[in-house]
């Protein structure tokens, strides 16, 4: 076989004798001394896609026993601090929202005003209480005026028939000495027969009379001094009766004023953060009526979330929670990544729950669709 190169191109030209082998690779491939040598069969690339395949399968083996597919329950709850709870500040009397004295967010102390109840009518029942204090109190001073004129006047005509009893007495005690006197020396004559007994016993007759008399006018002066003290007696009675009712009238005006400053304020039942107001200005409320709802504070956050009871056995403890606050976009601000800590063996009834939020507006709303279980 020879090589012949013509005008930039080769060509392959047949020996004479025709053999299409070079006589040099016959004696190779008949030779046997090269027959202990590898054969290569695979490349290194084949074998790199091999291992990719092995390792896929084995991951998708391994994935098959050990492995979970992810899912996603819904639930409802708030987030509270650990040790924390959700509290209502609670009217304590019937009336209007005259005042907000907070707003949402801010953070407030125990007993902090909360808001200002117009109470309307325990205003009115004041406002009686104190014209009826006041009305007892004038007819106090008027009676001590009328007491003073009058017993004044009694007190000078007392006085005046005393002076006339006492004259009384003294001419009488005077016309019963004289009569006396009299008496005896007539009895001296009627005893040696000079005088008849008869002109003896007039004279007794009017001396007995002057002793009436004395005795009469004795009388009417202690009646008179019993009168003075009747008069004063009933008087200090009527003192002490209207005392009495001002007393009564200024007790009902300082219970319904300590009722107006007790139950005229809504007070924070505990010190925390104001989550929810519940109510406008202006806004008629009944006792016992949530104003705002406090969140106290804790050691950490948690989520206290409520689960439809078809879906309470899927989720377990050591499960991760992806927590997604209502007041805030998922899209832009993400959400909170937790770990399932405990999730109650049944489901929770609604006074259980009121026991976990305090608030029974998201008790009726967590279990409006049946009873759920509670997971923390």
């Amino acid at each position: 076989m020879c090589l012949l190169q013509h005008g930039g191109y080769q060509k392959l030209s047949a020996s004479p004798n025709r053999q299409i082998f070079r006589q040099a690779a016959l004696d190779r491939l008949s030779s046997p001394e090269q027959l202990d040598r590898l054969v290569r069969v695979t490349d290194p690339a084949g074998w790199l896609a091999l291992g990719t395949v092995a390792v896929i399968l084995t991951a998708i083996v391994v994935w098959g026993i050990w492995g979970k597919v992810p899912e996603q329950v819904d639930g409802k709850g708030i987030l509270v601090n650990t040790g924390g709870r959700v509290l209502d500040a609670m009217s304590p009397s019937e009336g209007t929202i005259a005042k907000l004295s907070v707003r949402q967010n801010d953070l407030v102390e125990k007993d902090q005003e909360i808001a200002v109840i117009e109470q309307i009518a325990l205003r009115d029942a004041y406002r009686g209480a104190k014209e009826t204090q006041l009305e007892r109190e004038a007819e106090k001073r008027q009676i001590i005026d009328t007491f003073a004129r009058e017993f004044g006047l009694k007190q000078k005509n007392f006085a005046e028939q005393a002076t006339a009893q006492r004259q009384i007495i003294a001419a009488a005690e005077q016309r019963a000495a004289y009569l006396k006197k009299t008496i005896a020396g007539r009895e001296t004559l009627v005893a040696k027969g000079i005088l008849p007994r008869d002109k003896v016993e007039e004279l007794r007759t009017d001396y007995n009379k002057a002793l009436q008399d004395v005795s009469a006018a004795r009388n009417r002066i202690l009646e008179l001094e019993s009168e003075t003290l009747t008069l004063r007696s009933n008087h200090a009675k009527e003192i002490t009766k209207i005392d009495q009712q001002i007393a009564d009238a200024a007790r009902s005006v300082r219970e319904k004023e300590n009722s107006l400053q007790r139950n005229g304020r809504v007070l924070a039942p505990a010190a925390g953060r104001i989550v929810e107001l519940k109510v406008f200005e202006g806004a008629v409320i009944q006792p016992g009526a949530p104003v705002a709802s406090i969140a106290t504070s804790g050691s950490a956050l948690q989520a206290v979330v409520y689960i439809p009871t078809k879906d309470g056995k899927r989720v377990r403890p050591g499960m991760t929670v992806r927590v997604a606050p209502s007041s805030v976009k998922k899209e832009e601000f993400g959400t909170i990544i937790g770990t399932v800590l405990q999730v109650s063996e049944f489901p929770v009834s609604k006074p259980g729950m009121l026991s976990s939020l305090q608030n029974e507006r998201l008790v009726n709303e967590y279990s409006k669709d049946g009873a759920p279980y509670e997971a923390r």
